[in-house]
């Protein structure tokens, strides 16, 4: 029966870009010479390999030029528009709307702004017409004229 692997395909990079292959344990010898043809090539592999590392280190970034940076830009933008829309921002935004289901958001708005503001009047209104209450001061001659409507005296 034969076992299972232990070493997974990954595996044979990190042994490329760590050990060269005298140095590496048998039962790595074992797993590299199955899947690659003999030790030469491993250490051409690994050669190749760190010859990429170390080209990518000294490599610069690459920067776009200005135009192609502004029409990727422009294509993101164009690409990325908001789909809201400020009502207050003009009256013609109101009734100039895209879809006709979305006509009564800023009607109702509206309608909200204007019942807010018609209560806040005419609790003010009110308020300012109106006296502070006074107790009423009873004025008789006597206890019993105050307890009856007539005076005994």
């Amino acid at each position: 029966m034969e076992r299972p692997e232990r070493y997974d395909p990954e595996d044979i990079e990190h042994l490329l870009s760590e050990r060269p292959f005298h140095q590496l344990l048998a039962e790595e010898k074992a797993y590299v010479l199955r899947h690659i043809g003999d030790a030469e090539e491993y250490e051409r592999m690994r050669a190749l390999l760190l010859h990429l590392r170390e080209d990518e280190q000294q490599r610069e970034p690459l920067m776009p030029d200005a135009a192609s940076r502004e029409q990727v830009m422009a294509a993101f933008r164009a690409q990325q528009r908001p789909v809201w829309r400020v009502w207050l921002n003009s009256v013609a935004a109101v009734f100039a709307q895209e879809h006709e289901g979305f006509a009564w958001r800023p009607a109702l708005a509206l309608a909200g702004v204007a019942t807010v503001l018609v209560v806040s009047v005419a609790v003010v209104y009110r308020a300012s017409f109106t006296g502070p209450e006074q107790l009423a001061e009873v004025v008789g001659c006597c206890r019993s004229c105050i307890n009856r409507d007539r005076c005994d005296q």
